[in-house]
């Protein structure tokens, strides 16, 4: 299994369906507690029924008895996946798979069973000094992937980078669902799902999150998709930030900076723009992205500059600068571009309305 799924990171009813109405065709989205807790599980049952995969991420954690009656419940949903955490043991994990066996209707193939491994926002200090867990966090995700294997769990969640320690002790055939953003700013025209999509399919990013802002500048950081992003950031629930390419992101070279410079690194983001060739998990191809960012922004002013003297240039000519023509006129119909006449059907009614005013 080697698919992307998209987070419906939404808290309503009404923004799922406008953002699943931009696909042409089913596709595998990862329900999370936000939705859930918002719209309940009928809300899972309507993605269901649209005929949309559906990775429904609660991460049950409790004794085994009451995990198995929980995972009963989620199964009758007819989900794809469904999750628990390892950190619950291999006989929770035990009962979760027996709840999902024993709730699954006659005919139906039965939710695949993942475990969390070590939430990605944990550090190597939180782990080792608040949660009392010694050693390096690769170790523990990967005894924790040991120990869902031995449990009959079909896979894990893990960081990227552990997916291939994973595979080499669990084998092949063991699922990693990893958790990356993939942001695809479309502000001047259509140019999202180039290059990153197969970047990420050779990379491993599973569980991924689209970001588009259509009809904005990148000069403007208030996108509303931006501005959601950066609050998933800022909550540490992002890892890898992934864009076709620097401009993507904006074209403000401070404002960029200061999220690649600062805002990034402090919540420990990777961010790779594929081709600019900038990827922070690599130091030195990165010497050259502030002077990107310098064009990015100059683009935006020089179009700016140009956009202003065109229209300058057209008023001084006598031309319109307007492509609607005001009520009581209409376009030329032998020079609809360049000439407005009169349209004698409104021109009554505005004549009416200077005389009422005179």
């Amino acid at each position: 299994m080697s698919r992307t799924i998209v987070a419906l990171d939404f808290s309503s009813k009404e923004e799922v369906l406008n953002f699943l109405a931009k696909f042409d065709e089913p596709v595998y989205v990862k329900i999370g507690m936000e939705l859930t807790y918002a719209c309940g599980l009928d809300m899972v049952r309507e993605v269901k029924a649209a005929g949309h995969k559906v990775f429904l991420d609660l991460k049950l954690h409790d004794i085994p008895n009451t995990v198995k009656g929980g995972m009963k419940n989620l199964a009758r949903l007819g989900v794809d996946i469904v999750n628990c955490h390892c950190a619950g043991g291999i006989e929770m994990m035990k009962a979760a798979k027996q709840g999902i066996i024993e709730g699954t209707p006659e005919g139906q193939e039965p939710a695949k069973l993942i475990g969390v491994t070590v939430l990605t926002s944990t550090s190597q200090e939180a782990m080792n000094e608040e949660l009392g867990i010694p050693g390096e966090v690769i170790d523990t995700v990967v005894h924790y992937a040991r120990n869902a294997k031995e449990a009959g769990l079909d896979g894990v969640v893990c960081s990227v980078h552990e997916a291939k320690a994973i595979h080499e002790a669990c084998g092949d055939d063991f699922l990693t669902v990893t958790p990356g953003i993939r942001l695809a700013n479309n502000s001047v025209d259509d140019q999202k799902r180039v290059a990153t999509p197969e970047y990420a399919k050779e990379q491993g990013f599973r569980n991924i999150q689209f970001f588009v802002d259509d009809g904005y500048s990148g000069a403007n950081f208030n996108r509303p998709d931006w501005q959601r992003m950066i609050s998933l950031v800022e909550a540490d629930q992002v890892e890898i930030l992934l864009a076709k390419d620097m401009s993507r992101i904006g074209r403000n070279y401070l404002e960029v900076g200061f999220y690649t410079e600062m805002l990034f690194p402090k919540h420990n983001v990777r961010f790779i723009a594929v081709n600019s060739g900038v990827d922070s998990a690599n130091q030195q191809d990165n010497d050259f992205t502030p002077f990107l960012n310098i064009i990015n922004e100059f683009y935006v002013k020089d179009s700016s500059k140009k956009v202003r003297a065109s229209m300058k240039q057209k008023g001084e000519s006598g031309e319109y600068l307007a492509t609607t023509p005001p009520y009581g006129y209409m376009k030329d119909p032998e020079n609809p571009k360049r000439h407005w006449v009169v349209d004698e059907e409104a021109a009554a009614v505005v004549r009416q309305i200077f005389a009422l005013s005179i």
